[in-house]
């Protein structure tokens, strides 16, 4: 499916051009009188008299209409002013405030390796783009060299919270192609992942793990993030698998240990590129159907268009998905299932940018409130 189609079939889904703007308005109605209508002007003694009695009258009648009015504003007023919400009000506040679904972008933007076809405040206009677009709520980066992470930290301050870990620190690549970019000449050949987050202050808790590997290959890690874009938390795990089949298969099975027993308590999105196929043994480890032992779903598996011979046409969901580099489909968004309900995704192609496509997904919070046990457990696996 190619990005118009995908805007076409999706359009309510992924809002496209700027952020949605939230409105909250707010009138007061006063009511005035109407203005007593004029009398003719009393003469001699008796209509003297008569004139102050009625002066007495109309002022007694006005004191009462006064206090009338004084009091049914005041009524009013009690009844509209904000109050502080307890109990099950404050609850159904809640409900109404949370967001209803979650967005998640995820991206390889081969930033060390891949020839720079644009300027680092183009990159990062276009990245910025994305966000606004996809009205998104996190971005994951693999391949991402520490002048883009800068650059683009930078541009986002106030509405993106980022968070970087490096895995190589020195990448001729960045530091010819990004460097500039880089806050300090320390970091300018910095490699490797980021996560950013809606909100300036929205990552609560932050952990790293390196994954096994095998002889010389490339540094691996894990990086999670406790979050809560919108008010709402959420586990976000950002991880590149190592391209060796055998490394691969080892590394995908200690994140599958760490991250599975997390989904039975809280909602938790584990994206990146993993350097697999779906219907490779090592994605059995995510999955939660098709064969599959895990307890999480791909944001593309519900698209029956790629399904291909993988899954019959009549399939709710199928191991399968839009092609991320080339036509293999290698990065994912994964969710849990017991947390999210009625994901959609797709990839984007930008030869521009990466040899990878730009992977976003969508998903419904399911209404169950999940149980807010956000220790880190189990502990690191052997």
């Amino acid at each position: 499916m190619n990005r118009s189609q995908f805007a076409h079939r999706k359009s309510s889904v992924f809002p496209v051009g700027s952020l949605a703007a939230l409105t909250i308005a707010g009138a007061a109605v006063l009511g005035l009188g109407a203005p007593a209508a004029a009398s003719p002007e009393p003469t001699g003694k008796r209509g003297v008299a008569s004139a102050a009695k009625s002066a007495k009258g109309a002022k007694r009648a006005a004191g009462n209409a006064t206090g009338k009015a004084t009091a049914k504003a005041g009524r009013k007023a009690a009844a509209t002013a904000p109050r502080r919400a307890t109990g099950t009000t404050a609850a159904a506040e809640g409900a109404a405030k949370a967001p209803s679904h979650l967005t998640v972008l995820t991206y390889n933007v081969c930033g060390g390796s891949c020839k720079k076809h644009l300027t680092l405040e183009a990159w990062t206009s276009r990245m910025e783009r994305h966000l606004a677009d996809n009205d998104a709520d996190v971005i994951l980066f693999q391949e991402l060299c520490r002048g883009q992470y800068d650059a683009l930290r930078r541009a986002l301050a106030g509405r993106y919270e980022g968070r970087w870990v490096q895995t190589v620190g020195d990448n001729n690549g960045c530091g010819r192609q990004w460097g500039s970019g880089a806050d300090s000449d320390a970091n300018r050949r910095g490699f490797g992942l980021a996560t950013f987050v809606r909100g300036s202050d929205s990552i609560r808790a932050e952990r790293v793990w390196w994954l096994p590997n095998h002889g010389t290959n490339e540094p691996r890690a894990l990086h999670c993030v406790d979050a809560e874009p919108r008010g709402r938390r959420v586990r976000v795990c950002n991880t590149h698998l190592d391209w060796h089949a055998d490394t691969q298969q080892v590394q995908a099975e200690f994140v599958a240990r760490l991250v599975t027993p997390w989904a039975a308590d809280i909602p938790v999105v584990l994206g990146g590129d993993l350097n697999a196929e779906p219907g490779e043994r090592s994605m059995a480890l995510f999955y939660d159907h098709s064969g599959g032992r895990g307890v999480f779903q791909e944001v593309d598996e519900t698209d029956r268009t790629h399904f291909g011979d993988r899954c019959s046409a009549k399939a709710r969901r199928c191991r399968s998905g839009a092609g991320t580099d080339g036509t293999k489909k290698l990065d994912y968004i994964f969710l849990s299932r017991r947390h999210f309900d009625g994901v959609t995704g797709d990839a984007v192609a930008e030869k521009d940018v990466s040899d990878h496509a730009l992977l976003r997904g969508r998903a419904t919070w399911r209404t169950l409130p999940p149980r807010a046990d956000f220790s880190w457990h189990p502990t690191r696996p052997e």
